[in-house]
């Protein structure tokens, strides 16, 4: 049975404080692997690089849909909304990819697609007891779909699979992405991961074995794979699949403000035992180096015993005074049976490393700028990233305040097809609003004022946008961006980092074409100025704004630059009022006959134009 062991160190006093067996079909034994090499090529019992198409078989349930697999080299996504393409080390001799985005978008998303390819001819795996198959991937979730690796010795008594299809119910059948399937926008969090799957159970010893990669859903993105490889199971294989540092929060922070770390941080880890044999003193060691690579925090904690197909996860409260300052996280994960000092054994996935800041007044989940190129993995998310265009779409992002702080501002980072003339409003929600999907209400701070897109803030990839100063108590707040596009003239995109999969909750988005908050499991590029922070030069930013905001009678116009018309807008594009005037600094307007909701309020002159938010009561 597969175990999940928690366990933790405090103080340097060591107890397992969780343990449970699972039920069987946890033997299908699945391993995400962010950072290892794959295995050597003598250690091989099969492999495809799909350099040749007509070692796999192509097909699809011609009574659900036409959808297939293409395999071959340059394909890419050709949908509404496409994902990159797998970075696989061998993706230019070829690869295999389904797009379910371009085919939904080209049916209006009405079909259970159900679409896979198998090997053309049998594997022998008579005289191999102990199988893993291991493959890059890269694959984001939407909604309702399902990814199968599915195993016959018949070629003939293939399942009938569908989205709802219990992966535990039957031996041949391994669900690849249990833990992120139907998170939407969820992804496996570095393009590419290697896999690694026990098939033992239903492949081992026989004398022949085809495999098969199986999509099933209605209108998802994509599914891409490469290097599929059958290896024989370790008999020694401590894993370390991931580790980390926080400052007592759910959350890995690329940065963290000085004032808002605490006396004890969490350093901690997940080790897998994936070898055949049980592990004796499973050792976690997790230490930080500052910039001059000067050894600042070491801990470590061991566990008598780790069985095979099992888990353990390590928890180390750590007594820290850390200053400001680049640092490093080095972790690393050996055993008596699976270490450095002896042959029979695979190291190349026992450490981790990831750079950290402690900042003066920077608060962020993405570490954008921090993480080393060579390991982030970016993607982005803004007013065009679905069907219809999202003006009003938030976004949002979890931050715990430890110590009270004044906040003072928004930071956003922005791509560069980010188009001048896009707008965002910042405002903070408390962790438990987050939770209500009229967004608009029981904010803490806010600022409705004029946050135009300019070119120079596209040049500079990130945007200022200041709040009111505000105390925060200690608890949990959203950073929130409300994102427009006036009616999708002008685009408007922020970075989501998908280095490091962060837990659910951490970034949501609101979407107001069908009134949902969604989950993102990743980090996206939203950011708490606390204090007195300015990260941009505040000269740029021009002075105009409207008052009271939200209004219910009339609102006033002021500007430090003279205007000369102004356009109220509904939520349609329609232009409702407009007025002219000769050159002003200030105006009221009586908006007492126009209904409740949401405008936009246009100011403009001969030269330039501002756009703002104006709720109407």
């Amino acid at each position: 049975m597969k175990e999940n062991i928690f366990f933790t160190i405090c103080l340097l006093v060591s107890s397992i404080i969780f343990a449970q067996e699972k039920p069987r079909k946890d033997i299908d034994f699945i391993e995400k692997i962010t950072r290892m090499s794959r295995s050597v090529d003598n250690n091989y019992i099969w492999s495809d690089d799909f350099s040749d198409p007509n070692t796999w078989v192509i097909d699809h349930d011609q009574s659900k849909c036409n959808l297939d697999w293409e395999i071959g080299t340059d394909l890419s996504c050709g949908g509404i909304h496409p994902i990159e393409t797998i970075a696989s080390p061998s993706y230019e001799n070829g690869y295999a990819m389904i797009d379910s985005d371009e085919y939904g978008g080209e049916n209006a998303g009405a079909e259970v697609e159900d679409s896979w390819f198998t090997t053309a001819d049998a594997i022998n795996l008579s005289n191999n007891e102990r199988i893993v198959i291991e493959f890059e991937t890269w694959y984001q979730s939407f909604s309702s779909e399902k990814c199968f690796l599915v195993t016959s010795t018949t070629n003939e008594d293939w399942p009938q699979l569908d989205p709802d299809f219990d992966a535990r119910t039957n031996p041949n059948v391994y669900e690849v992405f249990p833990s992120i399937s139907g998170e939407p926008r969820e992804n496996v969090g570095a393009n590419p991961t290697l896999y690694r799957i026990n098939i033992s159970e239903s492949a081992g010893n026989q004398e022949k074995v085809w495999i098969r990669f199986h999509w099933t859903g209605t209108y998802g993105y994509a599914w891409f794979i490469d290097d599929v490889a059958l290896i024989e199971q370790p008999k020694n294989d401590i894993i370390l699949n991931s580790a980390w540092m926080t400052n007592g929060s759910i959350v890995e922070y690329g940065r963290i403000p000085v004032s808002q770390t605490s006396d004890t941080l969490i350093l901690g880890g997940v080790v897998s035992n994936f070898g055949i044999d049980a592990q004796e003193n499973v050792r976690l060691n997790v230490s930080i180096r500052d910039q001059n690579d000067n050894e600042i925090i070491d801990n470590s904690a061991t566990l008598p015993l780790l069985k095979n197909d099992s888990i353990a996860i390590y928890s180390l409260p750590t007594a820290s005074n850390i200053t400001s300052g680049s640092y490093q996280l080095i972790a690393s994960a050996s055993s008596d049976l699976d270490n450095d000092s002896i042959g029979d054994h695979y190291t190349t996935n026992n450490t981790y490393t990831r750079n950290f800041e402690i900042t003066d007044e920077l608060y962020s989940v993405d570490g954008i700028g921090v993480y080393e190129e060579s390991k982030r993995s970016l993607s982005s998310m803004g007013t065009n990233s679905f069907i219809e265009d999202q003006d009003g779409l938030v976004m949002m992002v979890y931050y715990r305040i430890i110590e009270q702080t004044d906040v003072s501002g928004i930071e956003i980072a922005i791509t560069k097809d980010t188009e001048p003339g896009a707008y965002a409003y910042p405002f903070i929600l408390d962790g438990e609003a987050r939770l209500n999907v009229d967004v608009y209400d029981d904010r803490v701070t806010q600022n409705m004022e004029d946050n135009i897109v300019k070119q120079w803030h596209i040049d500079a990839g990130k945007m200022w946008l200041p709040l009111p100063k505000t105390t925060l108590n200690p608890g949990v707040y959203y950073a929130c961006v409300e994102l427009f596009s006036e009616y999708g003239k002008s685009h408007i995109n922020i970075y989501d980092d998908n280095t490091i999969i962060q837990p659910d909750g951490v970034s949501n988005i609101y979407s107001p074409h069908d009134d949902q908050i969604y989950t993102n499991g990743n980090a996206f590029a939203i950011r708490l100025g606390l204090n007195n922070f300015v990260n941009l030069d505040e000269k740029h930013q021009e002075s105009s704004h409207i008052f009271p905001n939200p209004a219910t009678n009339e609102f006033s116009v002021r500007s430090t630059k003279p205007f000369t018309k102004v356009e109220i807008i509904n939520v349609l594009g329609e232009i409702v009022c407009v007025k002219k005037r000769d050159s002003r600094l200030s105006e009221t307007f009586n908006i007492s006959g126009e209904e409740s909701g949401i405008y936009l309020v246009r100011i403009s002159n001969e030269i330039t134009q501002t756009t703002q938010r104006l709720v109407i009561k």
